[in-house]
């Protein structure tokens, strides 16, 4: 069934984890790229579609839009985190590059709309 749908990423999709602040990008981009797979499931598997229906539910439609709207949001974050743990000694002109950095992707996405209110409400705070 999922076969016949062609989906080609085939990594996993990692759990969020509380104290690690980039797993919830990593959970949304495993799982956004494994988006077609839950659409089938849901439509094909009765047990899975059971089961998430008694809990906290399947995915929507409009779950999925708002991932992908935060996904570009999210990355920048992760980059940054990335960048400054991968390095031994962080100095601060390393820091302020990547604040910087931030500052200036999170504006090309406000000014791209492609972004959610969500990000709005993130640049706000």
């Amino acid at each position: 069934m999922l076969k016949d749908k062609k989906i080609e990423y085939k990594g996993h999709i990692c759990l969020d984890v509380e104290t690690r602040c980039n797993s919830t990008y990593l959970m949304l981009d495993a799982a956004f790229k494994h988006k077609m797979a839950f659409v089938e499931l849901e439509f094909y598997d009765t047990k899975y579609a059971n089961e998430l229906g008694n809990g906290i539910g399947l995915p929507s439609y409009k779950d999925w839009e708002y991932v992908e709207s935060i996904l570009p949001f999210l990355s920048i974050f992760y980059e940054a985190t990335f960048c400054i743990s991968g390095n031994s000694y962080v100095t601060s002109n390393i820091y302020m590059l990547e604040v910087v950095e931030i500052w200036n992707e999170i504006n090309h996405l406000l000014k791209s709309n492609a972004t959610s209110s969500a990000t709005y409400k993130m640049t706000e705070k």
